[in-house]
């Protein structure tokens, strides 16, 4: 199976993804190939199970991606995008003070 096959599955399974038109169309013959394939031989055995596999990882990840916790740690990460903001706007001065109060509070700890 390829690795692109696979990439393309599990990234198409990820919520805010892009990919291509021709990724896409990609994706739909070899999900329709390996989808309907007749478990003739091991090998396609293990083919779809590898591309059930993904699919299975991947729908886990979506339902984490989902969670509480997802929206908990981009509110975190926007309030760090904010104090970077607001860092910037500083003099140098006034960033040497605050770094410098820092390294002092870590030194007590």
């Amino acid at each position: 199976m390829p690795f692109r096959f696979l990439r393309l599955t599990f990234e198409y399974l990820l919520p805010n993804t892009d990919i291509s038109p021709n990724d896409r169309n990609l994706l739909q013959t070899y999900s329709d190939t390996y989808l309907n394939m007749k478990p003739s031989s091991k090998n396609n055995v293990s083919i779809k199970s590898t591309y059930k596999e993904v699919i299975e990882t991947g729908l886990t990840f979506r339902k984490v991606y989902d969670s509480d916790e997802r929206h908990n740690l981009e509110r975190e990460i926007e309030d760090l995008r904010q104090k970077v903001n607001d860092y910037k706007i500083l003099s140098l001065k006034e960033r040497i003070q605050i770094y410098e109060s820092i390294m002092r509070e870590e030194t007590l700890e």
